[in-house]
C-alpha cells in the first residue's frame, strides 16, 4: 500500500496523482480535502480530509509555529481532525511509503509515524526551514521535469534522490488530431505525433536492466540517476539554442511557405488556458491582446471569464499556438500535444512559476515574457511562437513521465512489480487492501465530517 496526499488547490496536483496511481502495481489510497474523483483508479482507497482553513483568520495564531511549518493554525478543529484521520490511515494501513503532493505538514506527521516519504519536487527556492526539513527528510524526491534542466542550487543530498520524470500528463500517449494543411494552418509532421506505442515491455522495470527504455537506479546513496541512453535526448543531445533552419523540423519548414494572404484568409487559433490556480491577468488585459490580433481567433478555458471543458484535449490540439501561465500542469499538457507555446509566468509563492520559466528559455522550449505583455506585444509573439513550433517540446515531456513516477514510487516502497498499462487496475472488481477510511464499512474519527473542497490561504500548502 502507498499513500499519496493530494492538495486540493488548483487541479495539477489531482491530475498528477491520478496519472501516478494508474500506473502504480500496488495500491494506491488517495488522502486529500477533495473528494475522491470519479476516475481514481483504486476505487474506494481515498481518505476525504476536513478543511483546515476555514473560520476567522483572526483566530489561527501563529500558523507557521516560528518559521518552522508553512500551515498550522492554533487551535483549529480541522487541523486536529485532519492530521488525526492521517494518523488513522496510516495505523490501519501500515503503507510502505507515503507520497506528499505537497504538505510539509503531512510529509513530516508521517515520518514521526515511521512512514518512509516521498515528496514531490517542485521549482523555485525551497531553501526555507520547513521546504528544507521536508526535502531532507524524505527518502525520493520526484522532479517532474527533465535531468537536463536541473533547478539551481540544489544541495548535493537532494540532488542524490531525486528522480527526474520529465513532465507527464492525463493526455501522455492521447492520440493528436492530424489536421489537413491550409492557409494558416500547421502540417503536422511525424515528429508532432505521439508515441502511442508504449506497451509494458517498452517500460522501464526493476528486476532487470534494459536497453531501449530508461530505468532508475533506487539505491539510497544515490537517487539522482536516470539512466538514459542515446536514443533519448535528454542529457545526450543539447538543447537546440541556435535558431538557424538547421534546427527547424519539417512542421516549421512546411509554415515558410504561408503568404501573408493567405494567413489573413484564415485565422489562426489561439488557446488561452488561464486555470484553476489563480490568475493575475485581467479581462480587460485579455480583451485588448485579442484586439491586437486581428489575424488570430482567441478560446480562452478557465479563469473568471473564460470556459471550462472537462476535456481540453481537442481544443489543445486544434490551436496553433497556446498562451499559458508556467503551472506544470497546464505545461505538461500543452507539451503532450506538441503545441507551440507563449508562456507567461504567474506570481507564486517561492517564485515557482518564475523559475520554471527560466527553465523553458534555458531548454529554448517556448517563448517565455515575464508578464503579461503590452497589446502592440502580442502579434510578434504568436508569430514567434508560431514559426519555432512545438516539437522541442519532447525534451520537456517525453511522454513516460508516469511510468518513471511510478515505478520510482513503487521502488521506494520496497515492490519490484513492473508499472501497470495505463488505465490503472487490471479487475475493478477485485478487492482492494483494507484501510481507507472513506470505505463504508471502515472505521471513521468522530467528528470529523467530510468538508466540501474550498480555495485555501493562499500560500498555504
Amino acid at each position: 500500500m502507498i499513500g499519496y496526499y493530494v492538495h486540493h488547490q488548483g487541479s495539477g496536483h489531482l491530475n498528477r496523482a491520478r496519472t501516478v496511481a494508474a500506473h502504480c502495481p500496488v495500491p494506491v489510497t488517495g488522502l486529500s480535502t477533495l473528494p475522491e474523483p470519479q476516475d481514481w483508479p483504486w476505487p474506494g482507497q481515498w481518505v476525504r480530509l476536513p478543511r483546515d482553513d476555514d473560520g476567522d483568520p483572526a483566530g489561527f495564531g501563529d500558523v507557521t509555529a516560528g518559521g518552522r511549518l508553512h500551515w498550522a493554525p492554533v487551535g483549529h478543529a480541522g487541523l486536529r481532525g485532519r492530521m488525526a484521520l492521517v494518523a488513522r490511515w496510516i495505523e490501519a494501513a501500515s503503507p510502505r511509503l507515503l507520497m506528499s503532493d505537497v504538505s510539509v505538514e503531512v510529509a513530516l506527521l508521517a515520518r514521526l509515524l515511521g512512514t518512509p516519504v516521498a515528496v514531490a519536487a517542485m521549482r523555485g527556492d525551497r531553501t526555507d526551514p520547513p521546504h528544507r526539513m521536508a526535502y531532507d527528510l524524505a527518502e525520493l524526491l520526484l522532479a517532474p521535469w527533465p535531468a537536463a534542466l536541473p533547478e539551481p542550487g540544489w544541495p548535493a543530498h537532494w540532488a542524490a534522490r531525486t528522480v527526474h520524470t520529465g513532465a507527464f500528463s492525463r493526455f501522455d500517449g492521447r492520440p493528436r488530431a492530424v489536421r489537413a494543411p491550409g492557409p494558416g494552418r500547421a502540417d503536422l509532421s511525424r515528429a508532432d505525433r505521439p508515441r502511442t506505442d508504449l506497451s509494458r515491455a517498452d517500460r522501464p522495470r526493476t528486476d532487470r536492466p534494459r536497453t531501449d527504455r530508461p530505468r532508475t537506479d533506487r539505491s539510497r546513496t544515490d537517487r539522482s540517476r536516470t539512466e538514459l541512453l542515446p536514443t533519448d535526448p535528454l542529457p545526450t543531445d543539447p538543447l537546440p539554442t541556435d535558431p538557424s533552419p538547421m534546427n527547424l523540423s519539417p512542421t516549421d519548414l512546411s509554415r515558410t511557405d504561408l503568404s501573408p494572404a493567405d494567413s489573413a484568409r484564415t485565422p489562426r487559433k489561439v488557446l488561452l488556458l488561464m486555470g484553476a490556480g489563480g490568475t493575475d491577468v485581467s479581462p480587460g488585459e485579455v480583451k485588448a491582446a485579442r484586439a491586437a490580433t486581428p489575424g488570430w481567433e482567441w478560446t480562452t478555458l478557465g479563469g473568471p471569464e473564460g470556459g471550462w471543458s472537462a476535456d481540453p484535449w481537442p481544443a489543445l490540439c486544434a490551436a496553433d499556438v497556446v498562451v499559458t501561465h508556467a503551472g506544470q500542469n497546464a505545461l505538461a499538457e500543452c507539451a503532450a500535444a506538441r503545441r507551440p507555446a507563449v508562456v507567461v509566468p504567474q506570481e507564486r509563492p517561492f517564485g515557482e512559476q518564475a523559475a520554471t520559466g527560466r527553465a523553458l528559455t534555458r531548454g529554448d522550449l517556448a517563448v517565455v515574457t515575464p508578464r503579461w505583455p503590452a497589446p502592440d506585444a502580442w502579434p510578434a509573439l504568436l508569430e514567434q511562437a508560431y514559426e519555432q513550433g512545438g516539437d522541442r517540446w519532447s525534451r520537456w515531456a517525453p511522454g513516460d513521465g508516469a511510468i518513471r513516477a511510478a515505478t520510482a514510487l513503487a521502488e521506494a516502497a520496497g515492490f519490484t512489480a513492473p508499472a501497470r498499462d495505463l488505465g490503472g487496475p487490471d479487475d475493478p472488481t477485485a478487492p482492494r487492501t483494507p484501510g481507507a477510511l472513506d470505505h463504508p464499512t471502515a472505521p471513521r474519527t468522530p467528528g470529523a465530517p467530510d468538508h466540501p473542497a474550498a480555495p485555501r490561504t493562499p500560500g498555504a500548502p
